[in-house]
C-alpha cells in the first residue's frame, strides 16, 4: 500500500510561519503606512497610492501653529495593523482636515472589509461568489475581466509577501521531531485505519511487508550473534551488563509470530509516498524531504517559478453554479478556475499516475478540505484505490479542536456517503498535528 500526504496551510502554521490571511493583511497595511511616512518626510506629499489603495489629505499637511503633521495624518501614520487603519477608510469626506483612504482594487477592498473572512478558503469562495453574481449582469465581460485583473494583483501581492517574509523565516525553523515520527517512523498503515471494503488490499500488502520484517530481523540476529563475544568483553571491561536481544533466542515460528504482532501493533510501512503540497511555501521540501525517499507535487505552484506558477482561484466543478458558468461559453469566467490552471503543468498527471499504482492511505495535515479544492479532493477520496483518509487535526490547546469542522468539509468531497463513513478514519484513531509554534532565533 502507498500513502499520499496532503499538506495545507495548517502545516505551515504548525511550524510557526505567519501564513494566515490576517498576517498577510496586516503586512500590507504596515508596509503601506511605512511608505506613506517616507513619502511625507522626503516629498512633503499629501498622498500615496499603489495598485490597491490611495491615501490623500484634503487640507494642510502640517499644523501651522506647531509645524507637526496634521492630527488625522499623524494618527494614520501611527497605525500598525488593518484594524487601526479601518476608521480612516471611507468613500467620501466632508471636513477639510479629513484623511481619505480609498481603494483602487475593489476585490482587495471587499476582502479587507469583510470581517468574517479568516482563511484562504474564504477568499477563494468570495472570488467564486462574485464571479457567479456576474452571470446575469449586463456587460458582464467588463465586470469579470476587472475581477480577474484584481485577483491577479492580489495573487502577486501574496506571492511577494510569502517570498519576502515567510521564506526568510524558514531558514530559522527546524524540523519537528514529532511530525518526523508521524511521517516516517512510528505511523505505519494500520489495519484498523483501513476501510472494511479495502481490507483485501491490506491483506495483500501485509505478507510482503512481513517478509521484509523477517529479512531485517534475520540480518539483525546474524550481526548480533557475530558481535556477541566482542560485546561481552566490552561489557566486562566497562562494567556495563550485556543484554542479548531476545530475538536471538527465538525460533523461526516465534519470529514469524512476532512479525505478525508487530504488523498489528504498528501497521505496515507504505511502499511509496507522495506529498501533495497545496501551499506555495517550500516548508515540507526544506524540512522533511531530505529525510526520506518520496515524491513531492506542488499542486498549487511554487513561489517565483514561471514553470510552475502559483494557482489561486476556485476548484469546485461539482457545484451547480459551475455548470451555469460553463454554459455561458465565455472563457473569461474560467481564467481562475483551478482545473484550467492545472493544465499548465504536469502536476495533476503525476498525481493521477500515483493514484493508479495501487491502494493508498491519505494523511490530511493542515488542509481544511473545503470546497475550493473539491474537484481534486473528490478525485483522490473516491478513487477505487483509496483505502483510508486519516486526519491530523489542530488541537487548539484550550480543550477544543477542528476535527469536526474538517470532517464536515471532507463529507462534501464525497458523493457516496456510505463510502465516506467507511474510508474516513474516525477520531478515535486520529491524532492532533504537533505544533512547533516557535521560530528559532
Amino acid at each position: 500500500m502507498n500513502r499520499i500526504i496532503l499538506i495545507g496551510n495548517g502545516f505551515d502554521l504548525a511550524h510557526g510561519l505567519k501564513t494566515r490571511y490576517i498576517d498577510f493583511l496586516n503586512w500590507y497595511w504596515r508596509k503601506f503606512i511605512e511608505e506613506l511616512r517616507a513619502e511625507i518626510s522626503t516629498k512633503n506629499s499629501h498622498k500615496k497610492e499603489d495598485k490597491f489603495v490611495r491615501v490623500s489629505l484634503n487640507g494642510e499637511l502640517h499644523d501651522e501653529s506647531t509645524g507637526e503633521l496634521s492630527v488625522p495624518f499623524k494618527k494614520l501614520t501611527e497605525c500598525t495593523s488593518y484594524e487601526e487603519v479601518k476608521p480612516f477608510i471611507q468613500s467620501t469626506y466632508s471636513n477639510a482636515d479629513k484623511v481619505m483612504v480609498t481603494f483602487s482594487n475593489n476585490f482587495w477592498r471587499h476582502i479587507c472589509e469583510k470581517s468574517s473572512l479568516t482563511t484562504w478558503l474564504d477568499i477563494e469562495n468570495e472570488y467564486y461568489d462574485r464571479l457567479k453574481s456576474y452571470l446575469n449582469t449586463v456587460d458582464r465581460n467588463n465586470y469579470v475581466q476587472r475581477l480577474n485583473k484584481e485577483l491577479c494583483e492580489v495573487k502577486g501581492l501574496l506571492e511577494r509577501y510569502l517570498s519576502e517574509v515567510c521564506v526568510a523565516e524558514l531558514s530559522r525553523i527546524k524540523p519537528n521531531h514529532l511530525i518526523n515520527e508521524i511521517l516516517f517512523l512510528k505511523n505505519g498503515i494500520k489495519r484498523k485505519s483501513v476501510a472494511l471494503s479495502k481490507q483485501p488490499a491490506f491483506a495483500e500488502s501485509a505478507p510482503k511487508y512481513k517478509k521484509k520484517l523477517l529479512e531485517l530481523t534475520q540480518d539483525f540476529v546474524k550481526k548480533e550473534n557475530e558481535q556477541s563475544e566482542q560485546k561481552e568483553i566490552q561489557a566486562m571491561l566497562t562494567g556495563t551488563p550485556y543484554r542479548r536481544s531476545p530475538l536471538c533466542d527465538m525460533s523461526e515460528e516465534e519470529l514469524d509470530s512476532e512479525a505478525e504482532q508487530s504488523i498489528e501493533r504498528t501497521g505496515i510501512d507504505p511502499e511509496g509516498m507522495l506529498v501533495l503540497n497545496f501551499n506555495y511555501t517550500p516548508t515540507f521540501e526544506k524540512l522533511y524531504a531530505p529525510l526520506a525517499e518520496l515524491e513531492i507535487v506542488n499542486i498549487h505552484g511554487e513561489l517565483n517559478n514561471p514553470d510552475n506558477p502559483i494557482v489561486f482561484g476556485y476548484g469546485d466543478e461539482l457545484d451547480d453554479g459551475y455548470k451555469e458558468i460553463e454554459k455561458t461559453n465565455d472563457n473569461d469566467f474560467l481564467d481562475n478556475i483551478k482545473s484550467v490552471a492545472y493544465g499548465n503543468t504536469d502536476n495533476y498527471r503525476r498525481l493521477l499516475e500515483f493514484l493508479q499504482l495501487g491502494a493508498y492511505q491519505v494523511f490530511v495535515m493542515g488542509h481544511s478540505c473545503g470546497n475550493s479544492d473539491r474537484t481534486l479532493l473528490n478525485e483522490i477520496f473516491e478513487h477505487p484505490n483509496c483505502a483510508s483518509v486519516k486526519l491530523f487535526y489542530h488541537d487548539r490547546g484550550d480543550g477544543s479542536d477542528d476535527f469536526s469542522s474538517v470532517y464536515k468539509n471532507i463529507t462534501r468531497n464525497f458523493n457516496n456517503k456510505k463510502s465516506l463513513r467507511d474510508i474516513v478514519v474516525n477520531k478515535t484513531y486520529c491524532k492532533p498535528l504537533p505544533q512547533s509554534g516557535k521560530i528559532d532565533s
